[in-house]
C-alpha cells in the first residue's frame, strides 16, 4: 500500500484511498483522502462517491478562486478610480489657480500692448517690421487670453459656478454683430452671411451666446485653408432660432464625432495637422447651449468640411 506522503508518519492507518482533485485546466490541486485505522474493503459505490466528492471539492475551489479574483479586480478598479478622481481634482485645482494667477498680469500686459500698437500705428517713423512685431504680440496675447478664459470656464463648471444671466435679445442681430466684430479674422476666407430678416427673440446670456458664435466662427477659420468659403446662416426652424456655420475645411473623422463635445477631446486629424487648441471650446459651447435649453449638433465628413448648428427656443410671446 502506498500512502499519501502527508500520512506516512501515521503508523496506525490500515485503510487508505486517495482521489485526485483536478481543476478545470487539468492541474492537480490536491488529494481527497479517506483513511481508517481498521482494514476495510472499498466497494465500487464508495469509490464512485469519493470521485464525485472530489469533483464537488474541485468545483467549489474554482468558484472560490473566481470570487477571490473578482473581488481583487473590483478592489483594484476602485483604487484606480479613486486615484484618477484625485488626479482630476488636483489637475482642476492647478488649472483654476494657474488661470486666475495668469489672468490679471495678462490683462495688464494686453493693455500696454494695445496702447503700444496704437502709438506705433500713428508714429511716422515706425518701421513695418516693428508694426508687425507689435501686432503679433497683440494677436498672441489675445489668443492666450482666450485660452485662459476657456480654462477658467472649465474651473467654473467643475465648481458649479458657471452662471447664465438671461435677458430677452434678438439672436439674429447678435450673430450679425459678432460676424462684424470678427471681420479682421476673415481676411483669408470668403464669409457669406445669410440672416433671417425678422427678429428672432430668445432668452439668453448675451456674453455667453457671443462666446458660442465666436467659437464656431473661430473654429471654421482655424480648421479650413485660406481661400475657402465659410457660410453663416441664421433662420427660424419651427419654434427655434438656429445658427448654421459651414466650412470647407479638413472635416472630422466619423470615429471622432461621438466624442467631439467631450472635455479636452481633439480629433486626430486636427492634432496631426498641428492645429492649435485645447479641446475645451466645443465642450463649453455644449454646456452653454444646454443651460439655455438649446442644442448643438454637427454634420461632417473628413476632408469635406463641417457644419455646426446651434438652436435656441424662440420667445413665442415676443415673436407673435
Amino acid at each position: 500500500m502506498h500512502l499519501h506522503p502527508a500520512l506516512a508518519t501515521f503508523p496506525n492507518i490500515r485503510s487508505y484511498i486517495g482521489v485526485p482533485i483536478l481543476l478545470e485546466d487539468g492541474r492537480l490541486y490536491g488529494t481527497l483522502c479517506a483513511v481508517d485505522p481498521e482494514a476495510q474493503t472499498l466497494t465500487s459505490q464508495q469509490a464512485e462517491l469519493l470521485v464525485v466528492l472530489a469533483r464537488i471539492v474541485a468545483t467549489q475551489i474554482e468558484r472560490d478562486r473566481e470570487l477571490a479574483a473578482r473581488i481583487e479586480a473590483e478592489q483594484r478598479a476602485e483604487e484606480l478610480y479613486r486615484a484618477e478622481q484625485e488626479a482630476v481634482r488636483e489637475r482642476e485645482a492647478l488649472i483654476s489657480i494657474a488661470s486666475h494667477e495668469l489672468k490679471n498680469p495678462l490683462a495688464a500686459l494686453m493693455v500696454y500692448a494695445h496702447v503700444l500698437n496704437r502709438r506705433t500705428a500713428r508714429a511716422p517713423g515706425a518701421s513695418s517690421r516693428d508694426k508687425e512685431a507689435i501686432a503679433a504680440i497683440v494677436e498672441q496675447g489675445e489668443r492666450l487670453n482666450a485660452m485662459l478664459g476657456e480654462l477658467l470656464d472649465i474651473s467654473r463648471l467643475d465648481r458649479d459656478q458657471f452662471t447664465i444671466a438671461c435677458v430677452s435679445l434678438d439672436f439674429a442681430e447678435l450673430v450679425k454683430r459678432v460676424v462684424a466684430d470678427m471681420q479682421p479674422t476673415f481676411e483669408e476666407h470668403t464669409v457669406v452671411v445669410t440672416v433671417c430678416e425678422r427678429p428672432l427673440p430668445v432668452s439668453g446670456d448675451r456674453g455667453r451666446l457671443v462666446q458660442v458664435v465666436n467659437n464656431l466662427l473661430t473654429n471654421a477659420v482655424k480648421y479650413s485653408p485660406a481661400g475657402t468659403r465659410i457660410e453663416v446662416r441664421v433662420e427660424a426652424v419651427g419654434e427655434q432660432a438656429c445658427l448654421h456655420v459651414r466650412d470647407e475645411g479638413i472635416g472630422i473623422p466619423e470615429s471622432a464625432l461621438p466624442n467631439l463635445f467631450r472635455r479636452f477631446y481633439r480629433a486626430d486629424n486636427g492634432v496631426a495637422q498641428s492645429v492649435n487648441g485645447l479641446g475645451i471650446g466645443l465642450y463649453v459651447v455644449k454646456e452653454i447651449m444646454s443651460r439655455h435649453g438649446g442644442s448643438i449638433t454637427v454634420d461632417s465628413r473628413e476632408g469635406e468640411g463641417s457644419t455646426f448648428t446651434v438652436c435656441l427656443p424662440v420667445l413665442l410671446s415676443s415673436a407673435s
